[in-house]
């Protein structure tokens, strides 16, 4: 059974407020009054960095552990596996740019775009 909200109206007055009270329960704002959010929010991204940023671009959480495990896997060490992931990862920038889908690669703003 669906549910339903009713209600009668005398005024015009009586009817501005009820269609104020029922637009309440639309809107997506959140409030903190006790302000205990910045408390949570310190707390989250201590514990879970990057858990509270809305991540647009996922692929990266893959691409670039990948780069890593690539140049781990070849025995790389320091300095040339350092080497070795910031070429893998340009070369992901490279081909990611040559997709139809270019707004927010990372790397492709300042100094890294090559």
């Amino acid at each position: 059974m669906a549910s339903g909200l009713s209600w009668l109206d005398s005024s015009r007055d009586d009817q501005n407020r009820m269609r104020e009270l029922l637009k309440l329960f639309s809107d997506a704002e959140s409030r903190d009054e006790l302000g205990v959010g910045q408390v949570r929010d310190a707390f989250s991204d201590l514990l879970f960095p990057g858990t509270s940023v809305l991540q647009t671009r996922a692929r990266y959480l893959l691409i670039v552990p990948w780069c890593y495990q690539e140049a781990q896997r070849r025995g790389l060490r320091g300095e040339r596996l350092a080497a070795q992931v910031d070429g893998n990862e340009r070369k992901v920038i490279a081909a990611l740019l040559r997709g139809d889908d270019t707004e927010g690669v990372i790397g492709t703003t300042g100094s890294s775009r090559r």
